[in-house]
């Protein structure tokens, strides 16, 4: 038992910053699919745009075009990952 318990904490030791960059990146993208819309050059867009919005919207009580964004939780864990 003592062997297995030595062997999951290496294993954790040895992996911990592949699983936690990981878990951010799955979180960041939970965000951006929750996002809303909009960009500063598309008003009127919808969804998250990676080459046109910023990182930081996701962390905004409201998007750009004053939706509520319900994906400001999922990105903030996401970063808290990072």
């Amino acid at each position: 038992m003592l062997i297995f318990d030595s062997m999951i904490k290496e294993a954790i030791k040895k992996y911990v910053v592949l699983i936690c960059l990981t878990t951010s990146v799955i979180f960041i993208i939970i965000a951006a699919i929750s996002y809303p819309g909009s960009s500063l050059l598309d008003k009127n867009s919808i969804g998250f745009g990676w080459s046109k919005n910023f990182i930081s919207n996701l962390f905004e009580a409201k998007a750009v075009n004053g939706s509520e964004n319900p994906g400001r939780i999922w990105g903030s864990i996401g970063m808290a990952f990072n």
